[in-house]
């Protein structure tokens, strides 16, 4: 027996394999594992063939799929003896991002990692990060390798039964192939010259076979030619999918999709996600269903767990409920993350339908999840939910301290695209507290963060909330100036529910100034565009108003209607700031005399206020 010796590290025999050549000490350390003296046997092994697993001591402790993280691991493994630019690993995950954000979002995605290993109980060191690189730790082996020394292994002569038994061992390791769920360009190469190699080794082992049976037998051994290299396009590297198989790449396609989504759904893209969303919903659902029925926990938690965001202002808003409180009855899949993001979810969900107390339950299940994990983006945004909870509920100075923990949070990430949101919460809560100075200065913070970062959604919005706070304080020609800005950006968007605030404001405007007619048609466009919107919080604010100025113009039968339909919207929305002020409302309006004046727009739930 040949023994291979590097300073430190001993293998029991000379490897072969194509990494080892190639990665010379390095190599050879990651193939061993081991330093001379320390562990018996190799501990962390990760598994590209086939499955995609990560190993310890021959046991499987992880199975990844094919989103963004496991795709990012995969980079790694699969040129396991070199290290990786940063640079290059953010453009391959995020093609057509901006250098900066690219490189952010991947530590992010290394945060979020180091998270799930930490979860399943993976050394924190498997990846190797410097500055501007990242290396698989060169402890950690592959099935690769193993594969690539079998693979080459010479033919052994006569030994039929040794080759059978080698051509048995061959199929096992090899599998599907390398990474048969990742169609990603990068992965062909290597996955053409594995199959190369799996070709090959079985024809000289057909041939070894064949000549042991002909000594036996006395027939001539059948021909088995060596495959020429340059016929590999044409292998068949993958083996046959099955029913379950091609459901599991939908789902991971379908993953692909909504875990890129997610990054840009709320922001100025939104739009544009949904409309993509759309269009492959009914295929969505039919991979949940399949999902569910076969008890793909980690499958289904991980996409409806991605999907809750497009749920949260949809029609199909009870479906998503539906879904999510189905996959959370399975029980908890081995992933912890997606589990959360479906708690999460189901929270958010629930206190956007109303059902504020099965909102509270799932928000604190999620924050207790996000803090176990350390995730501190959703954990932040659980304690931003369970402000609005609290703030829906008509507990507006209960929720001020959730607004702000949330907000130390996130300006320490820094996050400021999150912190525009929780801005507005904070603003609202403010305001239905009468505090109006601290409301402006909150949005007017807002709208300076949304300004930096070039953000016209942020801007309108924030501009939008502005002229409500500065009608309170009776600085109507600059709310007027903000509401016509905003109104001009949400035409432009093609944002309905947006063009409904800023016309309500605008014809509240108005209606200060006696001016009922025209107040009256800006009062119904709002209702329209409310409407085509499909925004229940913003009709039913919409129809509140319009009922205070039909009533001044002498209309009271129609004023009563409208404030009953509006308090049906409230109520529908568990919003129960809004429920309070038609009640009030109904009890002026059956007397003579008017309610108290026109309503006030600032008590109003803002056009992008809520949970996330």
């Amino acid at each position: 027996m040949v023994i291979a010796q590097t300073r430190d590290f001993t293998c029991a025999e000379a490897c072969r394999c194509v990494s080892c050549r190639r990665q010379g000490r390095d190599g050879l350390r990651a193939h061993v594992g081991r330093r001379s003296g320390v562990d018996d046997q190799v501990r962390w092994r990760i598994g590209l063939l086939g499955t995609f697993r990560i190993e310890r001591d021959g046991e499987v402790v992880a199975v990844l799929y094919n989103r963004k993280r496991d795709r990012l691991l995969a980079y790694l493994a699969v040129a396991p003896g070199r290290p990786h630019l940063r640079e290059d690993l953010s453009r391959r995950l995020w093609p057509n991002e901006a250098r900066s954000e690219g490189l952010q979002r991947l530590s992010s995605l290394l945060y979020t990692l180091g998270a799930y290993f930490q979860e399943v109980g993976i050394d924190d060191d498997l990846v190797v990060r410097t500055y501007h690189t990242l290396q698989l730790n060169p402890r950690v082996c592959t099935d690769v390798q193993d594969f690539e020394r079998l693979a080459q292994t010479d033919a052994l002569g006569g030994a039929t039964a040794i080759a059978e038994e080698r051509l048995r061992r061959l199929g096992e390791v090899y599998g599907a192939g390398l990474l048969p769920l990742m169609r990603d360009a990068a992965f062909e190469p290597e996955r053409l010259r594995l199959a190369m190699l799996h070709r090959q080794a079985v024809a000289r082992i057909d041939t070894t076979i064949a000549h042991g049976f002909s000594a036996v037998s006395g027939m001539e051994p059948s021909a088995s030619p060596e495959i020429p290299l340059e016929a590999a396009n044409g292998l068949p590297f993958l083996s046959p999918f099955t029913e379950a198989d091609r459901r599991r790449q939908q789902i991971m396609d379908l993953g692909r999709l909504i875990e890129d989504a997610m990054g840009g759904i709320w922001g100025a893209e939104r739009a544009e996600w949904i409309h993509r969303l759309n269009a492959r919903y009914p295929e969505i659902c039919d991979a949940l269903e399949w999902a569910i029925t076969n008890d793909e926990r980690d499958l289904a938690a991980r996409l409806a767990g991605g999907l809750w965001p497009y749920w949260l202002d949809h029609p199909t808003l009870d479906d998503g409920r539906q879904y999510l409180e189905r996959i959370l009855a399975m029980g908890r899949p081995s992933d912890a993350e997606p589990y959360a993001l479906a708690v999460h979810g189901s929270g958010v969900l629930s206190l956007r339908s109303g059902d504020l107390i099965l909102a509270r339950t799932r928000l604190h299940a999620a924050q207790a999840l996000w803090q176990r994990l350390g995730h501190q983006t959703y954990y932040a945004r659980a304690i931003n939910s369970l402000g609005e909870v609290a703030r829906r509920s008509g507990r507006p100075a209960e929720a001020l301290p959730h607004f702000a923990q949330a907000l130390e949070i996130l300006r320490a990430l820094p996050a400021p695209d999150l912190v525009c949101r929780v801005l507005n919460n904070a603003a609202a809560a403010e305001t239905a507290l009468g505090h109006h100075a601290e409301a402006q200065r909150c949005l007017e913070e807002r709208l300076a963060l949304g300004t930096q970062l070039g953000n016209q959604v942020v801007v309108a919005r924030a501009r939008a909330d502005l002229a409500n706070v500065l009608i309170a304080t009776d600085q109507l020609a600059l709310a007027r100036t903000h509401a016509e800005a905003a109104l001009s950006s949400f035409e432009e968007m093609g944002d309905d529910a947006g063009q409904a605030s800023c016309l309500r404001s605008l014809g509240y405007i108005l209606h200060r100034q006696a001016r009922f007619d025209d107040c009256d048609a800006l009062y119904q466009r709002s209702i329209d565009r409310a409407r085509a919107a499909g925004d229940m919080a913003e009709l039913s604010e919409s129809l509140f108003y319009r009922a205070s100025v039909r009533h001044d113009q002498g209309h009271v039968e129609e004023a009563i209607d409208l404030c009953r339909r509006a308090q049906d919207l409230f109520t529908a929305v568990g919003d129960a700031i809004g429920v309070a002020k038609v009640k009030r409302a109904l009890e002026h309006l059956g007397v003579a005399s008017p309610p108290d004046g026109a309503p006030s727009p600032v008590a109003e739930v803002p056009a992008d206020a809520g949970a996330m």
